[in-house]
């Protein structure tokens, strides 16, 4: 086999939601420098202390005080790092008690060139359920500001492409079983998802839909550009991409138009909709700018209109050990809050707690939101309010 390529595809998994859906991102992006934020490198030492602990079988708060603590790559090893971290050990841990018996693999790293040359990557963690003919393949996300759904998720659908490539399990495996832990940021189906998908239709999908991306984005002109959610990761956002240009012009004549006409209530339903993808995309370009503002800021160069002030911060003890010991002189068991409940997704994390949370728990009704149709959950029809009533009889009248 060949030898896999240095750093990270091109055309790797992290990006196929971008380079899918906007081809020209590719060659748009070549040169573009795009700085690491601080929630990209705290992502990149979480999963860190995630390999660490899953390849020595340790706790992530045994990380905090690591020879390699208490920084990696560059970022505090803090609680909160950790709380999350140790969510995605546990349910590893309980999901898979047999793993390491040579059936289970910790950031696995695969290099495909029989499918395209710029076809590799590496996923956090695979197991091979060999009785059950099924491949379980995990993406741990340590952000929360984007919450990720994991249905028809590319990036874990071309994991486990590779996967089940490198390891040559395709006519060993029937379902691929798919696992997207994002602990700090919440999902309505919990921190903890996962989605099944046949490996016949993983296959179809292979090679009817990525590969062929793949060979568009590879040889694209900057001519075929898409703009969308996916613009956020983009690292042309931030530089003169000509479709986000041609966005914000229209976006500018519609808002002219508005003003003349007398609001939003004037358009045409195709029309709402199309104004709210401009202004999605109005707003990505505008978290690029607060990024530019902030670091402007940073280095002492302010941006008219604004300034840096400190952040908001919630208080915490100065010295937890020594303020835990005066409490409990002070206040005695008066010091502790109730302990409260553990919620449904908390509570599958014990044993037995599926089937319990299954029958005792549920989902509250909570109104309507209005969401992109990209977003995974299922559409409901909403009718007027004449509808919702059956029409009543007065007396008298037939």
């Amino acid at each position: 086999m060949s030898e896999r390529p240095e750093g990270h595809s091109p055309l790797g998994a992290s990006g196929a939601y971008q380079w899918m859906a906007c081809p020209a991102s590719v060659p748009l992006s070549a040169g573009c420098v795009d700085e690491e934020s601080e929630f990209a490198v705290e992502g990149t030492a979480a999963h860190a202390v995630a390999d660490v602990c899953l390849v020595s079988n340790t706790d992530a708060w045994e990380q905090m005080d690591s020879v390699a603590g208490p920084a990696v790559y560059g970022v505090d090893i803090d609680p909160e790092m950790v709380d999350a971290v140790q969510v995605y050990l546990d349910r590893i841990r309980l999901e898979y008690p047999d793993r390491n018996q040579g059936n289970s693999w910790v950031e696995r790293s695969f290099y495909c060139p029989q499918f395209h040359e710029l076809f590799y990557g590496t996923a956090d963690f695979v197991y091979w359920d060999q009785l059950n003919r099924e491949l379980h393949v995990w993406d741990y996300k340590h952000g929360a500001g984007v919450v990720v759904d994991v249905e028809h998720n590319v990036q874990t659908m071309y994991y486990g492409c590779g996967a089940l490539e490198d390891l040559g399990l395709w006519a060993e495996v029937d379902h691929v079983i798919l696992h997207i832990a994002q602990p700090r940021g919440f999902h309505h189906d919990g921190e903890i998802r996962e989605w099944t998908i046949s490996t016949e239709d993983l296959r179809d999908w292979l090679h009817e839909d990525l590969i062929p991306a793949m060979d568009v984005a590879q040889g694209a002109s900057i001519e075929q550009t898409k703009s969308g959610t996916h613009c956020r990761f983009c690292t042309v956002r931030s530089y003169a991409c000509p479709q986000i240009m041609s966005d914000m012009k229209e976006l500018e004549e519609i808002m002219a138009r508005l003003n003349k006409e007398g609001g939003a209530g004037k358009l045409k339903g195709s029309e709402v909709g199309h104004f709210m993808d401009l202004f999605q995309v109005a707003k990505i370009v505008n978290k690029a700018a607060e990024k530019t503002a902030y670091a402007r800021a940073m280095n002492g160069k302010n941006t008219p209109g604004y300034k840096l002030v400190k952040a908001r911060a919630n208080r915490t003890w100065k010295l937890p050990k020594k303020t835990a010991r005066l409490a409990k002189e002070k206040f005695g068991s008066e010091r502790f809050v109730p302990r409260k409940l553990r919620s449904p997704n908390q509570m599958e994390e014990l044993q037995g707690g599926k089937k319990f949370a299954a029958r005792h728990g549920y989902k509250p009704d909570v109104g309507y939101t209005l969401v992109p149709n990209s977003d995974g959950r299922a559409a409901v029809t909403r009718k007027g309010a004449k509808d919702q009533f059956s029409p009543v009889k007065k007396k008298g009248k037939k």
